[in-house]
């Protein structure tokens, strides 16, 4: 069903996923674009060795959509935003994905970080203008922190994302930015320093946490679906090198349910790391 005139000729969007949220977002976006008869394109960053210069005809949008990792995004999205190429005054948006749950009928948010601001501030340096800045608390995946959400829950908290992408989508479409992320910018400042100890310390303190039970039968589907090639076979089990960003793909991909994370492990590195401090 076609809104507004569009604005734009082409839509690119560029996403990285641990579990999904990230690429169902990116897909709602391709769809209503579509619907309102623009050109498509969309790029996996998993394992991307080299960064092609985006095919920008005459009014393009371009998108970056990714899941926020310790209140920012994750180094692999940051390292391809830097090296993007330099453009001026080409139209792009920031789409993050959080860790919503939802308390009986009252949706709960995440956190930004910085998952918004410094992609924005780089593109800003490369000669791009900023349009959209749109935060989605899409269910939280870190199964390895708290019980999996029930059904029920996910449904409701997907259905209504989509209706805040899809209205975050057709406002850009038709020439109206959206800052919405900015709503938040104060608590996001806040956490800055978790955020900065995150990306100096704990993605790597949390790499070490995962491990495979004697459930594993190395079929190596881990290794595999890695995005960031991080895990590596072991005397026949997956080890999860530092490179990890803890995306939970191979937790929530694991068909033998045989990755946990070391908690009692990561307690007690927290307890010696607070006393140091």
């Amino acid at each position: 069903m076609q809104t507004n005139p569009a604005k734009y000729r082409k839509l690119i969007i560029y996403y990285f996923s641990g579990t999904g949220n990230a690429k169902n977002a990116s897909m709602w976006m391709l769809k209503v674009a579509e619907e309102n008869g623009l050109q498509t394109q969309i790029v996996n960053l998993d394992r991307l060795m080299s960064i092609d210069k985006p095919e920008i005809i005459d009014r393009t949008l371009i998108g970056f959509c990714s899941p926020t990792h310790g209140f920012n995004l994750p180094p692999i999205v940051l390292k391809f935003i830097r090296k993007f190429p330099r453009a001026k005054n080409a139209d792009v948006f920031i789409l993050n994905t959080r860790a919503g749950m939802k308390m009986n009928k009252l949706f709960l948010p995440g956190l930004s970080g910085l998952a918004q601001i410094l992609p924005a501030l780089i593109l800003r340096f490369k000669g791009y203008k900023i349009v959209g800045m749109q935060p989605l608390d899409l269910p939280s995946n870190w199964i390895s922190f708290h019980p999996g959400l029930r059904k029920k829950v996910v449904d409701s908290i997907y259905k209504r994302c989509n209706r805040i992408v899809k209205s975050f989508t057709t406002k850009l479409i038709s020439g109206r930015s959206s800052y919405r992320a900015l709503i938040s910018l104060p608590i996001d400042i806040a956490v800055v320093p978790i955020t900065i100890g995150y990306y100096l310390i704990g993605r790597f303190f949390l790499a070490k946490t995962f491990i495979a039970t004697d459930a594993c039968n190395s079929c190596e589907k881990c290794v595999k679906q890695c995005p960031v090639e991080a895990i590596k076979m072991v005397n026949e089990k997956p080890f999860w090198t530092y490179k990890c960003e803890s995306c939970m793909r191979c937790m929530n991909k694991c068909s033998q349910r045989a990755i946990e994370t070391m908690h009692s492990y990561a307690t007690l590195l927290l307890l010696i790391l607070s006393l140091v401090i």
